[in-house]
């Protein structure tokens, strides 16, 4: 199964119950080889190889395996690829420990063989593959460590997104133990460019990052998206709350009457690709527009906001406000709130 020029899907057949579906695995060609995403399912190394020898491949051909998560119906042949050939084994750090024995997997699901992971990911990396770089970008939710992968118009989502009989769709939430975390994943998946996405669970489909943000936007709508917190002041924030040294911080006053919204229209709202921003109101009152919730402000107030929500300040007196927000290089876009 060609996907794209030197990339192939491997299919092999998951059993679930009385029912059956398909799942691929891809190859990717590399000037020493070729590089595998996901493993696939305990003793189906001889499918792998009857796979790559259509595409004129064999298991001695794989130098690397990037594998997107911990799950067993990605992991369960891995040891076994191993032992065959001296493959580098890619995976997130946060998914390492189960992969490689020091914890059990997160779903209670029976251990496959452990093996060790020899290359840790956090997400922002690129391996480099023949003509094309593969971008690592961490997508939890799914499991802690998911990772998707991003590459010339081509989105590797893993179980990020699913083609199901209805049609393309969002994480299974059943499988997903933290949905709104995977909410904020397929958020962040939806500022990338593409033309077409390959799903582990059910194929590759035509589809963009609007398609895939129609997704996000639908997902969104499930989950309120901010909480107020108790901030102390306003660098507070900057190590207890966001926990994270890569903190941009903005301050802006905001006249009686007026507001703070997008930047080229301020009766219009914004949001991030994966920033999440803390709002403390240093003086003023009004009211705090979050997706389609207002919420009343006065000063001392502070609100965690994540990245998937449309957010507009109305002043109702003159309100100074500092933003802090983690990580700071990303991406923001302007909309209508909910």
């Amino acid at each position: 199964m060609k996907i794209a020029d030197g990339i192939y899907g491997l299919p092999q057949t998951l059993k679930l119950g009385e029912q059956e579906e398909e799942i691929y695995p891809v190859a990717v060609e590399d000037d020493q080889g070729l590089i595998l995403i996901d493993a696939g399912l305990p003793g189906n190394l001889e499918v792998i190889e009857e796979n790559l020898q259509e595409h004129g491949f064999s298991l001695e051909d794989v130098e690397k395996l990037i594998l997107t998560h911990q799950d067993f119906d990605h992991c369960g042949c891995a040891a076994e690829l191993v032992e065959e050939t001296d493959v580098t084994v890619f995976a997130h750090e946060d998914d390492a420990p189960a992969i490689d024995g020091r914890e059990d997997p997160i779903k209670g699901e029976e251990r496959y063989p452990a093996l060790d992971v020899d290359v840790e990911l956090v997400g922002g990396e690129t391996i480099r593959a023949k003509d094309r770089e593969l971008e690592i970008i961490h997508t939890p939710g799914h499991t802690p460590g998911h990772i998707s992968i991003l590459t010339e118009g081509l989105l590797i989502a893993g179980d990020a997104v699913n083609v199901e009989e209805d049609g393309f769709s969002g994480p299974r939430e059943r499988f997903t133990p933290e949905m709104e975390e995977a909410t904020e994943s397929v958020h962040r998946l939806s500022f990338g460019e593409y033309q077409k996405v390959h799903c582990f669970h059910g194929g590759t489909v035509e589809a963009s990052n609007e398609d895939v943000k129609e997704i996000s936007d639908d997902l969104g709508k499930e989950f309120r998206g901010f909480e107020q917190v108790s901030v102390e002041g306003p660098v507070k924030f900057l190590r207890q709350e966001l926990e994270n040294e890569d903190v941009g911080l903005s301050v802006f006053r905001i006249p009686e009457g007026e507001s703070h919204g997008a930047q080229n229209d301020p009766e219009k709202g914004h949001r991030h690709s994966e920033q999440t921003e803390i709002y403390y109101f240093q003086e003023g009152s009004g009211k705090f527009n979050i997706g389609n919730v207002s919420e009343d402000y006065q000063s001392g107030d502070a609100f965690m906001v994540k990245a998937y929500k449309y957010r507009k300040i109305d002043a109702e007196e003159d309100t100074e406000v500092f933003i802090a927000g983690a990580p700071v290089n990303d991406e923001a876009e302007e909309g209508n709130l909910e």
